[in-house]
């Protein structure tokens, strides 16, 4: 992220919380949260994601569905570890158990810093909030 709030060259407001699944499953094995981009993107996986993909019939069988649109990028990364508690994703080992203290903080991925990316529905500022 170049300031904690967006990725290189991604204009903010373009996050969106994604699962994927296998073509004719109902089931997602993985939920993610990112650009639509990232959630297209099947090369740039885990190994277990990968694995998965390969041992079922290949990219050509996944479905990728975009689950919510967030402008706030901590909103995203909070509503991804909740879809990933409630549904279980096979893949996702990260958030299964609980919501890891840095999202509930309202940090956006890979940073070290509460959201404030001035969205109307910014999770940082809504943890500064309550937390006066």
């Amino acid at each position: 992220m170049s300031d904690g709030h967006h990725r290189d060259g991604e204009s903010p407001g373009g996050e969106v919380v994604y699962g994927l699944r296998m073509q004719g499953d109902e089931r997602f094995f993985h939920i993610g949260s990112g650009s639509e981009r990232r959630a297209h993107d099947l090369n740039h996986r885990s190994p277990a994601v990968r694995s998965f993909i390969e041992t079922r019939g290949g990219d050509a069988r996944v479905e990728v569905v975009i689950l919510e649109r967030h402008r706030c990028p901590a909103r995203a990364r909070l509503r991804e570890m909740e879809l990933v508690g409630r549904h279980q994703p096979e893949t996702n080992t990260f958030g299964r158990s609980s919501i890891p203290a840095g999202i509930l903080h309202g940090r956006p991925k890979r940073s070290k810093v509460r959201c404030s990316c001035g969205a109307p529905d910014c999770y940082g500022a809504e943890v500064d909030a309550r937390s006066r």
